[in-house]
């Protein structure tokens, strides 16, 4: 077998340093400067660590930890995941390989269901990645590049706040670099335990969130840096491909057809507007809305100066590609093609803070190393950063209060815990309410026609709830109070209010607004469906 050139690294940049010297802070050694960082990181992700799963992408959140929660008190079946979304029906639920959450009930069954065991989870998979990627751009772009990029991904809004939120997406990073990293330690001295580790992080990569499968681009980039016009004759790569697609192919398969068919979804598949429509790059509005959020959470004003730097950096005299670039054009890609999902969530953007991060690095390496540059001027920049981070993180700490008060009052006025409806659809947040429930989303996901009708958020779909125990209605008011305000309209119109606050309003279904007993309509009586009524909604 020939021999692997290391990965390229500019010897002049680390060759002007002591071998302990650091990079940002002279009077620390290399050591320490690192592990300052890094214990920096770690406070940072540890702020509201024990607070409620109500913060940005509440939602999301609260889809999220009941499966937790079920994992830890019914059955441990991780590929079975349960949510809360129907309180006499099963709530099994297609959604992205479930590990952060069966995690999490590990530790659950150990020292009870909290908030914080949860965020343990996933800080903890977070500081790996800081990890991961100081490693694997300390390989191929130097010691500095890689201490700057090391507080670059620490420390960016978008990376801080969804480190400690109990969703997919730490994982997600850390399989992804860590994939990434292994790939390049096995092309560089091919060992059979290399092997193993590829496959295990590619494996794990790819069930976690399966639009990882776009880092095949860049390491299809280092195995033809390896083996060239060769590349695709290596019988090991395509034995490592398979063990890490094969899982994945197989799990989402089952998730479709076991669970997603008969029970619930998150829309896992081609439709619900996620993926490339012309239509996106037609709005000037959405390409408002991505300028802000690259300016103010995933890369802030000194990111988005510092990456063309990077991009374009020449070391050693010439433009030099590098596996960051490459992994950097196949998110944007990803961007392009997933345009619905990307436009409607900002955590679909997280995918491109590693490489962007390798390249910033990069680029503030150029940068203060320029004989222009001010050596006075790097403590300001530093400090230019860290107050634009915490600029844009604050609004993603901010909590979505009504849904703690509505729980509290609803469990003052039904001590008993009757079964509660909770609108709008799709809001599944019935986690904090400790009581059994539905949340509307029956049909999501679902084909137009297999549907029930009682099953479409509708009256008849409240009737038949009342039928099934429901006792009480909760509309959740999001801050415009705009989110399908015909649902609130009907509720006023036909319940009687027991309370409204100023961002939620919970009905009695048992008594009409005049305070008469409701009677839901019977089976075959006269519809009440509105076609207004018939309402879309969406993760």
């Amino acid at each position: 077998m020939t021999s692997h050139p290391r990965p390229s690294t500019d010897g002049s940049d680390d060759s002007q340093l002591p071998a302990e010297a650091p990079v940002i802070l002279s009077r620390l050694s290399r050591r320490q400067e690192l592990l300052l960082i890094i214990l920096l990181a770690t406070a940072a992700r540890l702020i509201d660590f024990t607070a409620p799963y109500t913060s940005q992408h509440w939602i999301k959140q609260l889809q999220i930890a009941p499966i937790a929660r079920n994992f830890a008190l019914q059955s441990p079946n991780i590929l079975w995941p349960e949510t809360d979304y129907s309180a006499d029906r099963p709530s099994y639920i297609e959604i992205e390989f479930q590990l952060v959450t069966w995690l999490t009930a590990l530790l659950y069954r150990a020292v009870g269901i909290h908030e914080w065991v949860g965020r343990l989870v996933t800080v903890s998979f977070s500081i790996g990645a800081v990890l991961l990627l100081y490693q694997l751009v300390l390989m191929h772009l130097g010691r500095p590049a890689a201490t700057y990029a090391l507080v670059f991904f620490s420390f960016v809004p978008s990376n801080w706040y969804f480190s400690r939120v109990l969703m997919s997406e730490p994982l997600m990073l850390f399989f992804s670099i860590g994939l990434i990293y292994a790939f390049c330690k096995y092309l560089a001295g091919p060992s059979w335990s290399r092997f193993v580790w590829t496959g295990l992080c590619g494996a794990l990569c790819f069930l976690v969130k399966l639009p990882t499968l776009m880092l095949v681009i860049p390491l299809y980039y280092l195995a033809h840096l390896r083996y060239g016009v060769r590349t695709l004759k290596q019988g090991r790569l395509w034995l490592l491909a398979a063990i890490a697609v094969a899982p994945a192919l197989a799990y989402y398969w089952h998730a479709h057809n076991n669970i997603g068919s008969q029970y619930f979804t998150v829309g896992v598949g081609l439709g619900g507007g996620m993926w490339l429509s012309v239509e996106d790059f037609l709005k000037p509005a959405n390409y408002s809305l991505m300028a802000m959020r690259f300016v103010r959470q995933h890369l802030t004003a000194v990111g988005v100066v510092l990456l063309p730097l990077g991009i374009l950096a020449r070391r050693g005299g010439k433009l030099r590609l590098n596996v960051f670039h490459v992994w950097l054009a196949a998110t944007a890609l990803y961007l392009v093609l997933v345009s619905g999902g990307n436009l409607r969530q900002n955590y679909y953007q997280l995918p491109m803070i590693p490489p962007a991060a390798a390249l910033i690095g990069l680029g503030w390496q150029q940068l203060v190393q320029s004989r222009r540059f001010d050596p006075a001027i790097r403590p300001a920049l530093l400090m230019v950063f860290f107050i634009l981070c915490g600029w844009g993180v604050q609004p993603m700490f901010e909590q979505f209060t009504p849904i703690l008060q509505a729980s509290r009052s609803l469990a003052q006025t039904d001590p008993t815990g009757k079964p509660v409806i909770m609108f709008p659809a799709g809001y599944g947040c019935l986690y904090y309410f400790d009581r059994p429930g539905w949340v509307g989303r029956e049909g999501f996901g679902k084909p137009p026609g297999t549907v029930a009708p009682e099953d479409v958020p509708s009256p008849e779909y409240i009737d038949a709830r009342i039928k099934r125990g429901a006792a009480w209605a909760v509309y959740i008011k999001p801050d415009d109070h705009t989110a399908q305000p015909v649902v609130h309209k009907y509720l006023r119109d036909t319940f009687r209010s027991v309370t409204e606050d100023v961002g939620y309003h919970i009905f009695d279904l048992s008594q009409t607004r005049q305070g008469r007993p409701y009677v839901p309509a019977p089976p075959d009586g006269p519809t009440r469906r509105e076609g207004s009524f018939m309402l879309q909604w969406s993760d």
